[in-house]
């Protein structure tokens, strides 16, 4: 039988699905996430159906189901930011950074401010410089007033648009980090590498450097993790003596 008010079954469906996509991990366990598909199928609108289904997809790991409700939604509604969001965060704590990515950016014609101040931090995060000139040349992206804002948000915001003087400072450059920050992307994702922390900036020298974070519990694994990423670099003889990727110990 299906609810009377599918928006309220939906929220709770959903409330079951939170701490699960903030922890990046399955908290609800395998049968729970049985039950939550199975009463999402039950709401009678079919886009808050979708929406149920393709979040506890990606909780369960089926990204590729996932990627497919995503479709299904944008088919029925391409102009919904909560949506866009969801799913490309849901992906991210996943450590799917590639589809998360691949979600934000195809989010940027349809999007509202929210929608696109979601893509911007998520290219400012890999350094993405021609994604961010592409949000930044959408006129609803200027025009917002973002003083209004909470803190966090304003800082993030502001922390990106330091990020991306910086990337325009040389464009060659930065095009060769964000090349190497891909590499350290497929690393991440391999070994489930949470996003805790990026950063890019230039040291004394001038050099331009990506550097993620990785938490002190794999602090053993950095030298590893920084060889490995020197030696992809060679692979695709990305040759630059001014910009640097590299693995950092978060809080060192």
């Amino acid at each position: 039988m299906t609810s009377a008010n599918p928006q309220l079954k939906t929220n709770e469906l959903l409330d079951k699905l939170v701490p699960s996509i903030e922890s990046g991990e399955n908290l609800i366990g395998e049968f729970g996430l049985r039950v939550v598909i199975r009463e999402a199928k039950k709401i009678p609108d079919a886009y808050q159906s979708l929406l149920v289904i393709g979040l506890a997809e990606i909780v369960g790991g089926d990204y590729v189901a996932a990627m497919e409700t995503h479709r299904r939604l944008t088919l029925i509604n391409p102009y919904n930011d909560v949506v866009w969001v969801n799913f490309s965060v849901a992906l991210g704590q996943r450590c799917q950074y590639r589809l998360a990515r691949e979600i934000s950016h195809n989010s940027i014609p349809y999007v509202g401010f929210a929608g696109l101040c979601h893509a911007y931090l998520n290219a400012g995060f890999w350094g993405d410089l021609e994604t961010m000139l592409l949000i930044k040349s959408q006129p609803i992206f200027n025009s917002c007033d973002i003083s209004s804002f909470a803190e966090k948000q304003r800082y993030d915001i502001m922390r990106c648009d330091s990020i991306f003087d910086i990337l325009m400072d040389d464009r060659e450059e930065s095009d060769y980090l964000f090349q190497m920050a891909s590499l350290v992307m497929q690393i991440a994702e391999r070994l489930k590498l949470p996003p805790r922390q990026a950063s890019i900036h230039t040291d004394a020298e001038g050099m331009l450097i990506f550097s993620f974070g990785i938490t002190s519990d794999l602090s053993d694994n950095l030298w590893e993790l920084n060889d490995e990423l020197a030696s992809l670099i060679v692979d695709h003889q990305i040759f630059s003596s001014n910009s640097i990727a590299t693995f950092h110990v978060i809080g060192e």
